[in-house]
């Protein structure tokens, strides 16, 4: 005799409840990375996974959201489990954190999450901000790659500290050409450098193209 199966009618009722809620407009979330806040789509979401922090296993964890927090794991280290740990910009520009275990250190936290989610730093290389933003440390915006893909990264983003954009610079763009134009005219590098107010060393280098070469 043939045995029949019965599908109860509640499945094709969840299924059309479920057809109807993915009709409903998406939700927006509120999303947290590096400390900083922002509305986006639920399209958008990042789950946050996190991972201890390579070399203080059981004392620090870092997210892939570019977070780092006191361990749950080790009951004998004396700070609240879960604790965010606060990160402070650099003159460099980018983030760091105080880890107090094992020696004071203040690492970059890309760094922590590039070692925690890609794997130790290959001989040579150094890390990248793929988009340019050295404040954006996901792990999906990292990576290690060679000091020359690092340069044309921030030459492509307008983020190198090249002749005027460096902190130090007193020249612009326009005084160096103007430099090597008074030095074509025959004015000693002395007299250049007092209307500038740089060294006649300084002057040297520019009019021979040891420094401010990009221009």
């Amino acid at each position: 005799m043939a045995r029949t199966c019965h599908i109860d009618d509640g499945f094709d009722t969840a299924a059309k409840s479920r057809e109807q809620q993915s009709l409903q407009p998406a939700p927006r979330l509120r999303h947290f990375c590096a400390g900083i806040t922002f509305e986006g789509w639920v399209g958008f979401a990042m789950e946050e996974i996190w991972k201890s922090v390579v070399g203080y296993e059981g004392f620090y964890e870092v997210s892939n959201m570019g977070r780092v927090r006191t361990s749950f794991d080790n009951p004998h280290f004396n700070a609240r489990p879960g604790k965010l740990l606060k990160q402070a910009e650099c003159a460099n520009g980018y983030l760091h954190t105080h880890l107090n275990k094992r020696g004071k250190k203040h690492p970059t936290v890309h760094s922590l999450v590039l070692e925690a989610f890609t794997g130790p730093r290959p001989h040579g290389l150094v890390s990248r901000h793929k988009d340019g933003n050295a404040r954006n440390n996901r792990s999906d915006n990292l990576e290690w790659g060679t000091q020359k893909q690092n340069i044309a990264d921030k030459i492509a983003h307008g983020t190198d500290n090249k002749g005027s954009k460096h902190s130090q610079s007193k020249l612009t763009d326009s005084d160096v050409i103007k430099i090597r134009a008074m030095a074509l005219d025959g004015i000693q590098n002395v007299k250049i450098a007092a209307i500038f107010k740089i060294t006649p060393t300084n002057v040297g280098h520019i009019v021979k193209r040891k420094s401010w070469t990009h221009i």
